[in-house]
């Protein structure tokens, strides 16, 4: 789908600018082409969407000789109110935003125009290209400049309302700004676009829950480190959504080696501290969601104990005698275990079941992480992506 975005101030410097662009990151990511025209001034240099086409208009030019009109009385930036502009000023608004928009959707030709705030753009666009289909996105500032811009002549506020009402969709953030909307520019007895509500979101690729796993003690081949960094290819999480802690010192040079080997090919981040004080090691426990001990071989792990003492729940390979003296000296311990491979010459586990033993230790760890990610909660339906694909999904059906 091509999507021309419309805004006639700066992108990404106000609220409704953030949403603008990170729907326009949605769109991107549902594959769609895109265009923007967006007000700025020539020592502006706003980030687009990459592969997006950019129609700027500008303001403090020889064309529009004064600041960036704000949508809010107080803006981040230079801005001249609305109620500021004289005739003069709005006819040449127009005039410059209509010739950039000629330009567009001659070059760009998009089937959907989406212009963000219902006001005085917004209300020409239908006039200007009847035969696109134009929605308009409410972000509540724009009623208010309505309401409240009482300087501008009556035929010009008329104007603005029958504009908005001519076009072929309007979003809002709620269920009491869409009654804003009707009460502002619908009137009984006329024709009026269906007004729903689309809401807010977030960036998932910078908003998102974040997990970590802690390991302590020798990073060796049978103490199970090797195991644990094949099984993080299993796991079933975004890259970003787990980092894993592998507290201790490597002794021998070619298991260093391949520890970094296998660090590389980890699809999560695998930090190294190294040896730590049990001061600094405490306060790694206290952060950790998860500790793990995979080891082929254990005694009675101090470590253990020592995590369960920071609060944090324990993945422990079941080894002989650990289970039993935990849980007579621990009742309802909630210590996860891994069933151990079988070895060979005490401390090798057999080829075939190393590969078994991996499965085992991601179940074990996607058990005791549990659904943390967004996307799997009900507020991943609120990301950018998805409210660009119900925007997608909108104008497909109205096509029907």
């Amino acid at each position: 789908m091509r999507i021309l975005s419309v805004t006639a101030q700066k992108p990404e410097k106000t609220g409704s600018g953030v949403y603008l662009s990170e729907l326009m990151k949605g769109f991107e990511k549902a594959g769609c082409n895109q265009a923007l025209v967006a007000g700025i001034t020539s020592y502006d240099t706003p980030e687009i969407v990459p592969g997006a086409a950019f129609f700027p208009v500008y303001f403090e030019s020889e064309a529009l000789p004064f600041p960036v009109v704000g949508m809010s009385d107080e803006m981040p930036y230079k801005s001249l109110r609305y109620r500021e502009m004289t005739e003069e000023m709005r006819e040449a608004f127009l005039e410059e935003f209509h010739r950039v928009l000629n330009k567009a959707v001659e070059e760009f030709d998009p089937e959907l125009i989406i212009c963000h705030h219902l006001y005085f753009l917004t209300s020409k666009l239908k006039e200007w290209f009847p035969e696109i289909s134009v929605a308009g996105i409410c972000h509540g500032s724009d009623l208010r400049q309505f309401v409240k811009n009482d300087i501008w002549p009556e035929n010009v506020r008329e104007d603005v309302r029958r504009g908005i009402a001519k076009l072929d969709r309007i979003y809002a953030l709620h269920k009491k700004m869409a009654i804003q909307i009707y009460d502002c520019f619908c009137r009984k007895g006329e024709p009026f676009p269906p007004v729903e509500v689309l809401g807010s979101g977030y960036d998932g690729s910078r908003f998102f829950p974040r997990k970590r796993l802690v390991y302590a003690g020798k990073l060796s081949r049978e103490k199970g480190v090797m195991s644990l960094l094949r099984a993080l290819s299993l796991l079933p999480y975004d890259s970003k959504s787990l980092e894993v802690v592998l507290c201790g010192g490597v002794s021998d040079e070619r298991e260093q080696q391949e520890i970094e080997k296998l660090k590389a090919q980890a699809p999560y981040e695998v930090a190294c501290p190294g040896f730590l004080e049990h001061d600094v090691l405490s306060e790694y426990f206290r952060s950790a969601d998860l500790f793990i001990l995979p080891s082929f071989s254990e005694g009675l792990p101090l470590v253990i104990l020592e995590a369960m003492a920071c609060g944090t729940r324990v993945i422990c390979t079941d080894l002989p005698g650990i289970r039993e003296w935990t849980d007579e000296t621990l009742p309802g311990n909630d210590i996860i275990y891994i069933t151990p491979p079988k070895m060979h010459h005490v401390d090798e586990a057999e080829g075939e079941e190393l590969g078994a033993f991996e499965r085992r230790i991601a179940e074990a760890v996607t058990e005791g992480l549990g659904d943390f990610e967004n996307e799997g909660r009900p507020i991943g339906q609120l990301s950018f992506e998805k409210l660009a694909l119900r925007v997608m999904a909108d104008e497909q059906e109205e096509d029907r």
